[in-house]
């Protein structure tokens, strides 16, 4: 049996964040969830690129579902064209 070795490089990740990343709620359990967020973020990208051996690997973050929950009600005025034009 022979055996196929390959070598990959990861050059980068990227992160896409949606709108239940930044939602604000009431309730407490959120409220410290929201607060942690950057510090378990952060410990994301570090497991990761310790899990890859890749310390140097540079992290893109980007954003969905930015405009929050009231884009639906602002596409119904056809005017609002930011809001058309994200929903």
């Amino acid at each position: 049996m022979k055996r196929c070795v390959m070598a990959v490089l990861l050059a980068s990740a990227v992160v896409f964040l949606g709108h239940a990343s930044q939602v604000q709620a009431a309730d407490k359990r959120v409220k410290v969830f929201i607060a942690r967020y950057p510090h378990n973020l952060a410990a994301m990208f570090r497991d990761l690129r310790k899990d890859l051996d890749a310390p140097d690997m540079p992290i893109v973050i980007g954003e969905l579902g930015v405009g929050g929950l009231e884009m639906g009600k602002r596409a119904e005025n056809p005017d609002d064209h930011e809001a058309v034009a994200m929903v």
